[in-house]
């Protein structure tokens, strides 16, 4: 077990990739082309950092992935409507992305109640990945939310809360 990783790669038959997270999106990739899988863990500080650009570069420099040869998973993650966020992190993303950039406009919202930012880290990375050549046919997007009750969640439970397990591996293990 790695701490302090959010990422994996292999196109070994005989290992299982996996990550923790409660909350955070996990992103399945399985290179069909080049026989190679990965798991992310995306919380918000691996979307701002694009740990999903990052982790298709190490593919294509260890593979030679193309993402027009990538079916991607975004798993189960906490959706829009309970995930606020502080105005300084809505303008970090904004500085850093562009503040009329589809991947800002689109994954910020203000709740008309509170006038607070709600941050949508599937949508986020549902964007990126269409960006970055992922062809729709080949991205599978899950609108569960890790809010709900019978899932972790970090931002429900507190820092005492319970983890889910995002694995990936060859069917010929």
């Amino acid at each position: 077990v790695y701490r302090e990783i959010d990422g994996f790669v292999t196109d070994r038959k005989d290992i299982v990739l996996f990550t923790f997270y409660a909350d955070c999106l996990p992103i399945f990739v399985y290179d069909k082309e080049n026989k190679a899988i990965g798991v992310w863990h995306s919380g918000w500080p691996g979307s701002f950092k694009e740990i999903m650009k990052n982790g298709l570069e190490v593919m294509k420099e260890a593979f030679g992935t193309e993402p027009e040869n990538v079916l991607m998973g975004l798993g189960i993650g906490i959706q829009q409507e309970n995930y606020e966020v502080g105005n300084d992190f809505y303008e970090n993303f904004a500085e850093k992305f562009g503040k009329e950039s589809e991947l800002v406009k689109q994954s910020f919202k203000i709740n008309e109640k509170t006038g607070k930012y709600h941050f949508d880290n599937t949508l986020f990375n549902r964007i990126m990945a269409l960006k970055l050549g992922i062809k729709e046919e080949n991205l599978v997007v899950s609108q569960e939310n890790t809010w709900d009750e019978k899932f972790y969640s970090h931002r429900r439970e507190g820092k005492k809360s319970g983890r889910a397990t995002a694995m990936i591996s060859f069917d010929d293990f």
